[in-house]
C-alpha cells in the first residue's frame, strides 16, 4: 500500500471517507429541509471526484461558460448559471447548457432575459453581511455583485423573473444566514409569494461540526411555506477538511527559510491575497516548538511565503510538509507561474489505498502559455 511519503509532490490528497462524511451531512440537510444543494464550481472543480458528490448533489453552480460545460459534461443534473456580466458571444451556449440563469443587474436582464429560454432569476444584494475581509465581502458598499433594494423595482414589476439569488456568507454558519435572510425578507418579502425559487448562495460551512442544521431548517422552512424551492450552492463547505496538500522540503537555509517544491503564489494564492495562513500537520505557531522555519515557495517571487511554523524536530531536504484543509479555492485558482508544475491529484480510498488520479508536466505548461 502506498504511503504518503511515497507520493509524487506537490500533490492534493483527498480522503474518500471524509468526503463521504460531508455528503452524509448534506443528505441529512436534504431530508430535513427538502432543499436542493448545488456544487459551486468556482470553489471546487476536480471533476474526477464528481462521482463521490453526485448521489447527494443535484447539480452545479457555474459562473462561466467553461464551468457550465464542465458541469454538463462531467456532472450532469441542474446547471445554475450566474455571471456578473455575460459575454454576448457566449450567452447563447450558456443558455443552451443551463437549467437556470441568474442575472446580476437590470441592464443584463433587459439585454439577455428575453433570449434565455430557461427559468430566470436575479441576484440581489441585501447590503448586509458579517464578512470581515472586504476581499470576500460581496455586500460591501462598493460591490458590483447583485441588485440593491433601492434599484430593484424591475424585479417587482417583471413577472418573468422566477427566482432570486443572494450570496452574503463566507465559511459561516446558520446563525449568520438567519440574520441575512431577515434582511432579504424585509427588502424583498413582497415579491416572494409569486416567485418559484430562492437561492441562498454559497459560504455555508456545511462540513463544520458545529453547523446548526436545526437553525437552517427553520430558515428554509419559512421560505418553503411560501411555496419557494430553496437552493444553496456551497463550494468549500462541501470539501471542508477533506484534503491535504502534500509538499516536500527542497532546501533549508541557515536563516530558517525552508524552500518547498510548491508555491503559495501558484498553488494557494489566498495565502497572499487574503492573507490566509493554512494549518500544517505536526506544527505550531512560530516559537512554540523548538525549530521554527519560514515555509517558502519555489519561485522567484520574494513574497512567495506560506508563513512561519515551528516543528518538534529540524526540517531537512526530502521531509514532507502536509498543509491541511486544502481543497477549496486552491486547484481552481492554481497557475503555472514561474513554470512550476501543477500539483498531482490523489485519492485515499476508504480501504486506505492511495490512487493517483492526475498529474501534469511540460505539455500542460506549454498549452497554458500559447
Amino acid at each position: 500500500m502506498r504511503e504518503i511519503s511515497e507520493l509524487p509532490t506537490p500533490c492534493y490528497l483527498f480522503d474518500e471517507a471524509a468526503l463521504a462524511n460531508n455528503m452524509a451531512r448534506v443528505r441529512r440537510l436534504r431530508e430535513k429541509t427538502g432543499c436542493r444543494v448545488l456544487l459551486a464550481l468556482k470553489g471546487f472543480a476536480a471533476w474526477r471526484l464528481f462521482p463521490l458528490f453526485r448521489p447527494e448533489i443535484c447539480g452545479v453552480a457555474a459562473s462561466s461558460l467553461n464551468e457550465a460545460r464542465l458541469g454538463a459534461e462531467e456532472f450532469g443534473g441542474e446547471i445554475h448559471a450566474y455571471s456578473p456580466a455575460y459575454r454576448p458571444g457566449e450567452f447563447g451556449e450558456i443558455a443552451r447548457l443551463a437549467s437556470h440563469i441568474v442575472f446580476n443587474s437590470q441592464t443584463e436582464w433587459a439585454r439577455f432575459g428575453g433570449a434565455a429560454g430557461k427559468p430566470c432569476g436575479v441576484r440581489i444584494n441585501p447590503g448586509y453581511s458579517e464578512i470581515g475581509n472586504p476581499l470576500y465581502n460581496p455586500c460591501r458598499p462598493d460591490s458590483h455583485l447583485g441588485v440593491r433594494a433601492e434599484d430593484a423595482g424591475f424585479i417587482f414589476r417583471d413577472k418573468k423573473i422566477e427566482g432570486l439569488h443572494f450570496h452574503a456568507l463566507c465559511e459561516q454558519g446558520a446563525g449568520t444566514l438567519a440574520r441575512v435572510a431577515e434582511k432579504v425578507r424585509g427588502q424583498f418579502g413582497a415579491v416572494l409569494p409569486r416567485l418559484r425559487w430562492l437561492n441562498f448562495g454559497g459560504g455555508h460551512m456545511l462540513g463544520g461540526e458545529n453547523y446548526c442544521l436545526e437553525t437552517f431548517a427553520e430558515i428554509a422552512g419559512g421560505f418553503r411555506r411560501e411555496g419557494l424551492e430553496i437552493y444553496l450552492e456551497p463550494g468549500g463547505g462541501l470539501v471542508h477538511e477533506c484534503c491535504e496538500f502534500i509538499a516536500a522540503v527542497l532546501d533549508v537555509s541557515p536563516g530558517g527559510n525552508a524552500v518547498l517544491d510548491c508555491s503559495a503564489s501558484a498553488h494557494m494564492p489566498d495565502v497572499i491575497e487574503a492573507p490566509y495562513r493554512p494549518d500544517v500537520a505536526d506544527s505550531a505557531a512560530a516559537g512554540e516548538l523548538p525549530h521554527t522555519y519560514r515555509l517558502c515557495g519555489n519561485t522567484c517571487m520574494a513574497g512567495d511565503i506560506f508563513g512561519e511554523y515551528s516543528f518538534a524536530r529540524p526540517l531537512s531536504p526530502g521531509d514532507i510538509v502536509r498543509f491541511q484543509d486544502a481543497a477549496a479555492y486552491t486547484a481552481v485558482k492554481g497557475t503555472v507561474f514561474n513554470g512550476v508544475a501543477a500539483p498531482f491529484l490523489a485519492l485515499r480510498r476508504k480501504s486506505g489505498e492511495i490512487e493517483i488520479l492526475s498529474g501534469s508536466g511540460y505539455e500542460d505548461y506549454r498549452r497554458r502559455m500559447a
